[in-house]
């Protein structure tokens, strides 16, 4: 099973992927970091939940203050992710 990133792993989040978080810990978004625009502020793009595959929504920013906020998990691949979603009880605290 996919271990969470301990904090301050990385020093550069471009390219990994994440969960993020509600109050209850069921998830929020899935995604990934496309570029960090700004000192604190990063270009994400969120997945879909029922095909995980990238959303048409448009492309979000946010600050890394809400990252720390709502506890977001980073993975260094997608695969990663999807397992850690699937064995991790990420799921079941979503009721899928």
């Amino acid at each position: 099973m996919p271990k969470r990133t301990p904090e301050g792993l990385w020093n550069n989040l471009e390219g990994k992927f994440f969960h993020s978080f509600e109050e209850d810990r069921s998830v929020k978004w899935q995604g990934w970091i496309i570029a960090q625009v700004k000192d604190g502020i990063y270009l994400i793009d969120r997945f879909e939940w029922i095909t995980g595959g990238r959303s048409f929504t448009g492309k979000v920013l946010v600050p890394i203050e809400q990252m720390l906020r709502e506890q977001w998990t980073f993975y260094e691949t997608e695969v990663e992710m999807r397992e850690s979603y699937q064995y991790s009880g990420i799921a079941q605290r979503n009721g899928r």
